[in-house]
């Protein structure tokens, strides 16, 4: 056998040159597919790191959500005294008026009455 017979036997028919052709073309879609997993991949993780931070965030919220929620508790008791403060010291001036009121009226009806009985 001559060599050109050797390059014929080893030359695909073309029915086996379409078979190649297609199978080079699936590889190159597997390679394609494989790139596009890897971004997929880079995506996922990219979007995993970004959960963590805001699960974090929402922790840290909560905390303090927590410390505002105690605070307006202690504004309120707070708030609550004053206003009792506030009553207390409201009802002693209102004593203290009807006390000065009484004074004065009755010193005013004793000087009167003096004067009446002096004559």
């Amino acid at each position: 056998m001559g060599e050109d017979e050797k390059r014929r036997e080893l030359m695909p028919t073309e029915t086996e040159q379409r078979i190649l052709d297609a199978i080079e073309g699936v590889q190159v879609d597997v390679n394609s597919l494989k790139g596009d997993v890897n971004l997929l991949k880079g995506d996922v993780n990219s979007l995993k790191g970004e959960m963590n931070a805001m699960q974090l965030e929402v922790k840290n919220q909560g905390e303090r959500l927590g410390h505002l929620e105690k605070t307006v508790d202690k504004l309120d008791k707070d708030g609550d005294r004053f206003n009792d403060r506030f009553l207390n010291y409201q009802s002693s001036i209102d004593k203290l008026v009807n006390l000065s009121t009484s004074l004065i009226a009755s010193a005013t009806i004793a000087v009167i009455v003096s004067i009446i009985f002096k004559r």
